[in-house]
């Protein structure tokens, strides 16, 4: 097991307003090792039905490609430049004009030593005019050749996470997706590039056999390391924009009064749990606005999948709390090795039907 310390101040006793705002929410906490096969998981192994095939992804996937420059793109691209003769003329003026200025001033004649150094080890001038590009390297969507394996995300057990809304019937979770870069998915950004992702409820007694992960290559940090989960069951509370404007003022009120040598505030320290978690509040004020499925239902957060685990140290497991925080530990900072997003991965669902199609955000 792995233990949340206590906040460094009861938020409740002080802004007693947040309980009608309270979340539940699981940490996970992974570590990477080698579950069981019915455990809850990441990225494997899974329980898995006898009659199942393993399922694929068909979408076209955003690649670097090298192709031949179209004609329109020909067109458009700047056929002439400034030669090289000419910016170092403009730059020796500023340089010269600075002498001219500063005559007296070491920082100066240091510095116009050091342009007079470059500039003879900078070769002849380039010509003035540059052909336009025959190939030009492009993002596109390009379909792939066969059907790509999708990998395991998580897995995981009711009784692990019970503020998931588990459909009746059900009591195991699986969340695989394709590890390749898409831009046609369902979501609350406009422009959403990410994986692409897969749910399913089973019932653990009916499955009947185990699967490994299928090798794949994949791409930007979405294949993750195995690991094994320590559930942790938390109260969480929104980010400050999250909550209405009279308490957002009460709270931005507290921390002015606490002054600045504070040792803690809210959104770091008090509200939202860093790392792999269920439930609970978005940490990301970017993707937390409320999110609606097609059917008009709210969504509920079902996983946020982090860059690493560590954010402020009052958040870091008591068990762990013999490294510091300039101790970087991959097993214990960065157990998945998820680096497919700036921030991490949001995974929402219908709270009316968690069998609808699920909503992804990827800041």
């Amino acid at each position: 097991m792995f233990t949340t310390p206590d906040r460094p101040l009861d938020i409740l006793a002080v802004l007693p307003e947040l309980a009608a705002h309270a979340r539940r929410a699981t940490r996970l906490h992974p570590r990477r090792g080698n579950p069981a096969a019915g455990a809850s998981s990441v990225a494997g192994p899974l329980l898995w039905p006898v009659d199942e095939p393993w399922p694929t992804c068909s979408l076209p996937h955003l690649t670097t490609v090298r192709r031949e420059a179209t004609a329109e793109e020909q067109a458009r691209s700047p056929r002439t430049r400034e030669s090289q003769a000419n910016g170092l003329a403009s730059m020796n003026t500023e340089f010269e004009d600075l002498r001219a200025r500063f005559p007296a001033d070491p920082d100066v004649a240091r510095l116009a030593g050091r342009w007079d150094d470059g500039r003879s080890r900078i070769p002849a001038a380039a010509p003035a005019r540059v052909p336009a590009p025959r190939t030009i390297t492009a993002q596109e969507l390009v379909s792939p050749e066969q059907p790509v394996p999708l990998v395991p995300v998580v897995q995981l057990r009711a009784a692990d996470v019970p503020e998931i809304p588990f459909p009746e019937g059900t009591d195991l979770l699986q969340i695989l997706w394709c590890p390749h870069w898409h831009t046609t998915l369902s979501g609350p950004q406009q422009h959403y590039c990410g994986p692409a992702p897969s749910i399913f409820w089973r019932a653990a007694a009916r499955l009947g056999h185990t699967v490994t992960r299928p090798a794949a290559g994949g791409a930007g940090g979405f294949v993750l390391e195995q690991c094994t989960v320590h559930p942790e069951h938390i109260t969480e509370y929104p980010d400050p924009d999250d909550l209405p404007e009279p308490l957002q003022e009460q709270i931005y009120a507290w921390e002015d009064s606490l002054g600045d040598e504070s040792a803690f505030d809210y959104r770091n320290d008090l509200s939202l749990a860093p790392g792999l978690k269920t439930g609970g509040w978005p940490y990301w004020p970017e993707a937390s606005r409320s999110v609606r499925c097609a059917c008009g239902s709210d969504m509920h957060l079902l996983l946020t999948l982090p860059n690493g685990e560590r954010a402020a140290d009052s958040w870091d497991p008591v068990e762990d709390h013999i490294h510091t925080s300039e101790d970087y530990n991959e097993e214990l900072d960065d157990p998945t090795r998820f680096s497919g997003a700036r921030e991490g991965v949001l995974v929402y669902i219908c709270r009316r039907d968690p069998r609808h199609e699920p909503w992804i955000a990827v800041e």
